[in-house]
């Protein structure tokens, strides 16, 4: 995958220092039925245009301002984040990425992967699906966490499909570089070579890239087809 998509020198798309290749060239348990404890998910749109605030059907009992998720699990008090964690940094608003958060509540945050330091556009849809809580890897999530997580992975897997019109989504965690546990989401869009499927489907020379602007568009597209589903099915975010 190539590490274009990237952003900032550590948090790469899948395998940091490739680049588009040529053809032929070389590169290097929640309890089952539970509903979702999200809470009050919110779709961000960016900049100053405000918030919109989803009720969710929740699984979530909050005691003396404590959230206790189905099992028991006290998901209240967060961990202090790490100050050179970049995805925490994210979270915290203090790095900008083009698009802002796709979904974001108390557990989890969605949103398009950043574009690469040195570089101008990064891989169109590719998207990043990550805990709130500082977490290193996949062992290291709580049931809740894990659940949330790959939800909103298969629910925006949909949406890239419904409104992106992409044909297959992959799904990778590595965690070699970033020690913070994320799911990359990757759509492959009609016309990809079968040489370029799986974690080289970034790299095929038609693939779709775009600056800020695209992306920022791509993720408003993203917001809008959750905010329909959200009208068809009140408990869907």
């Amino acid at each position: 995958m190539s590490a274009r998509s990237g952003g900032g020198s550590s948090h790469c798309p899948l395998l940091q220092g490739s680049r588009r290749r040529e053809p032929g060239g070389d590169a290097s348990g929640f309890r089952t039925g539970a509903s979702l404890g999200w809470g009050q998910g919110v779709l961000r749109t960016q900049g100053s245009q405000g918030s919109v605030r989803l009720s969710a059907r929740s699984g979530v009992n909050r005691q003396n301002g404590a959230a206790i998720m189905g099992g028991g699990e006290d998901i209240s008090a967060p961990e202090q984040q790490p100050t050179d964690c970049f995805v925490c940094r994210k979270h915290r608003g203090e790095v900008s990425i083009p698009g802002g958060a796709i979904y974001e509540d108390d557990l989890i945050y969605a949103g398009h992967a950043q574009i690469r330091e040195g570089e101008s556009t990064a891989y169109l849809g590719y998207l990043l699906v990550e805990p709130k809580r500082h977490a290193p890897g996949l062992a290291d999530l709580t049931d809740a966490e894990a659940q949330a997580l790959g939800l909103l992975a298969a629910r925006l897997s949909r949406a890239l499909k419904a409104s992106e019109g992409a044909e297959h989504i992959y799904a990778f965690v590595l965690g070699d570089l970033v020690p913070h546990v994320h799911i990359h989401v990757v759509p492959r869009y009609p016309g990809a070579p079968r040489e370029y499927w799986g974690v080289h489907v970034d790299e095929w020379p038609d693939a779709p890239y775009g600056g800020p602007q695209e992306m920022a568009a791509l993720c408003a597209r993203l917001r809008a087809y959750l905010r329909e589903q959200r009208a068809l099915d009140h408990s869907y975010l």
